[in-house]
């Protein structure tokens, strides 16, 4: 909801979601479908059949498929520099790279602008999102759920299978 706001999203506007599979990237890809927003997932084909089975949206494993100077935002869950780096050419001019995790992110491009912002989600804006999930409008994606004590197994799966969804960990007994 924060990137939404920040970037100021609107139904006309082209998004590119770098790593859409974990648990921002399926948030995300609902609140855009919402907005009607045309959002397209950049994705390793592992992935790519989870987000074929849960959305509608346009899944892309090869920028060869992408169509130069057309989206207005490239929004980056997956943290890797190189993929946006792949994508970059894809936004239009003034377009915006949002990385969500990669704040001294430098574009490539003179002509792209990037914007980097990670606060805290607000109370106002998490009790919204807690009301899509009770009305069903919006659908937390559980990948997987580990014992504390098995945290390690968690971010082994993590780093060989990539998220569909969340990964949790539960730390009561």
């Amino acid at each position: 909801m924060m990137i939404i706001n920040e970037l100021n999203i609107m139904p006309s506007d082209k998004v590119l979601i770098i790593g859409g599979s974990g648990g921002i990237g399926t948030y995300l890809l609902q609140m855009l479908n919402i907005m009607s927003v045309d959002a397209v997932t950049y994705s390793s084909k592992e992935s790519a059949k989870f987000l074929t089975e849960n959305f509608n949206n346009s899944i892309i494993t090869d920028e060869k498929n992408l169509t130069e100077n057309y989206f207005n935002y490239i929004i980056d869950t997956s943290g890797l520099d190189e993929l946006i780096k792949q994508v970059e050419p894809f936004l239009k001019v003034n377009g915006t790279i949002f990385p969500l995790s990669l704040p001294n992110y430098l574009a490539c491009r003179k002509d792209v602008n990037v914007v980097f912002k990670n606060s805290p989600i607000s109370p106002k804006s998490y009790k919204e999102i807690l009301n899509m999930i009770s009305h069903n409008s919006l659908i937390p994606f559980i990948d997987s759920i580990y014992d504390f004590k098995d945290t390690k197994k968690a971010q082994l799966h993590l780093k060989n299978h990539g998220k569909k969804g969340r990964i949790l960990v539960n730390i009561n007994d």
